[in-house]
């Protein structure tokens, strides 16, 4: 149908086949054609991301937020020298890359909106000492805008920790509270 426009009745006629009673369907028609809008089909509504939602962040994708950034010097617009914290490489890719993996597995969906309750898992490669509040942003900031619409509606989190030196990795539910 690309590259012609139905023609007004023709609208009318679309409408009526749908099920839509002819005189509506021809106000909406008319009313439209008179305000110089072409009659298309209403857009179906997008689903919400479900919760409970879990996805897994492998060990090599984690970054504490003592990584996250480094100073760097920069020439500003009058010409004067100034540091600013720049995001490092290994964080913006560990972003990336997890974003990428939610992306995929919401689809197209719509963020969640409401509260939210976030349970994380981590499974740490040895037994030394890990600090896992060290890890949130990331992991707070990745689903932020596909899963969630914004991290402030997160009003919960707890966490806990086990060794699996096989598969290392954080695993994160996020809940409806």
């Amino acid at each position: 149908m690309s590259g012609f426009a139905l023609s007004l009745e023709e609208q009318v006629d679309a409408l009526v086949a749908k099920g839509a009673p002819r005189d509506k369907a021809e106000a909406a028609v008319y009313g439209q054609a008179r305000a110089g809008v072409v009659a298309s089909e209403p857009e179906p509504e997008k689903p919400t991301v479900a919760l409970p939602f879990t996805f897994t962040v492998p060990w090599t994708l984690l970054v504490a937020d003592n990584e996250k950034t480094v100073p760097q010097k920069v020439r500003t617009k009058d010409d004067r020298i100034a540091v600013k914290n720049c995001l490092t490489a290994k964080y913006a890719h560990a972003k990336k890359e997890i974003q990428k993996q939610l992306k995929k597995q919401t689809g197209d969906a719509d963020p969640f909106e409401g509260p939210a309750h976030v349970v994380y898992r981590f499974y740490w490669p040895d037994r030394r000492r890990h600090d896992a509040a060290n890890m949130l942003k990331l992991l707070n900031d990745c689903p932020s805008k596909i899963v969630y619409r914004d991290d402030a509606q997160l009003h919960r989190g707890t966490w806990t920790t086990a060794v699996d030196p096989d598969r290392p990795r954080c695993e994160i539910e996020i809940r409806p509270l």
